[in-house]
């Protein structure tokens, strides 16, 4: 397990600033062809009890590989009630790999949850279980017992997706919500569904790391019905992508209801 106070944060990101980006992932990349037509609309209705597992990761962390590993199992069960996502953080792209799925946003989001946690710092790997239970991501008795949990509780809110794309890899995802209690936000997620990526450099050199429905884009909208666009990430087909949507809230980091679709 790596940590690192939320204190100091701050001066790792001014560091950051004055490195310039390694290389990203050589895996080959697929194009849709320019001429494809928009994809039909996938709808998605969802109001059962359901557990959403966050992994905070990140491919510089050498404690890691091993949350990866179980995240990848979870998302295999094929279970509509059980939504693991990983958001890698950039905090460790100091130590010699720039992880190619970190984003900063997805690292303040963690502070968010260590700030709800009164814990005062942010580790990798972290798993939390709708919001309110969190552990070391790679302690899978833990993991499962917090599912188990998540999944006897109340989830009142029913959430409506319709997503689609266009031909420039931009989707729009039109959303409502019900019975969403008050205060509480939408969040929606692009996730890649599967990745494989070599890792060269840091302190996974060598090693070849497998991961699941890694965030690749990450908005946050009030419950009212609305719309929200999401930039697909250019190598990306529609059949290796999914959305998530789960209702939150803010102050209490407790979730409401959720849901995921994929998009054709």
């Amino acid at each position: 397990m790596k940590i690192i106070p939320v204190l100091i944060l701050a001066a790792f990101a001014l560091t950051m600033s004055t490195i310039g980006l390694l290389a990203a992932s050589t895996a080959p990349v697929q194009i849709p062809p320019a001429s494809s037509p928009p994809t039909e609309p996938v709808m998605l209705r969802l109001a059962e009890p359901v557990a959403v597992v966050e992994l905070f990761t990140s491919e510089g962390c050498s404690s890691c590989p091993k949350a990866d590993r179980l995240l990848v199992e979870l998302a295999e069960r094929d279970d509509p009630r059980l939504l693991p996502i990983a958001f890698h953080v950039d905090y460790w792209n100091r130590l010699g790999w720039t992880d190619p799925f970190s984003d900063a946003t997805y690292s303040q989001r963690q502070r968010a949850y260590a700030r709800t946690f009164q814990s005062g710092r942010v580790y990798t790997p972290q798993m939390i279980v709708n919001g309110r239970r969190e552990f070391v991501g790679s302690r899978r008795h833990e993991a499962q017992a917090a599912i188990r949990q998540a999944l006897t509780q109340s989830a009142p809110a029913i959430i409506s997706l319709l997503v689609t794309a266009d031909e420039e890899h931009m989707l729009t995802v039109a959303y409502d919500v019900e019975d969403a209690p008050e205060g509480t936000v939408l969040n929606i997620a692009l996730v890649q569904r599967r990745a494989v990526q070599g890792v060269p450099r840091g302190e996974n050199a060598g090693k070849t790391l497998e991961h699941a429905n890694v965030v690749r884009a990450f908005e946050t909208v009030p419950t009212d019905a609305g719309t929200q666009s999401l930039a697909m990430p250019d190598e990306l087909n529609l059949d290796e992508i999914a959305v998530v949507a789960y209702v939150q809230d803010p102050e209490t980091m407790q979730m409401y209801g959720a849901g995921q679709t994929t998009v054709r």
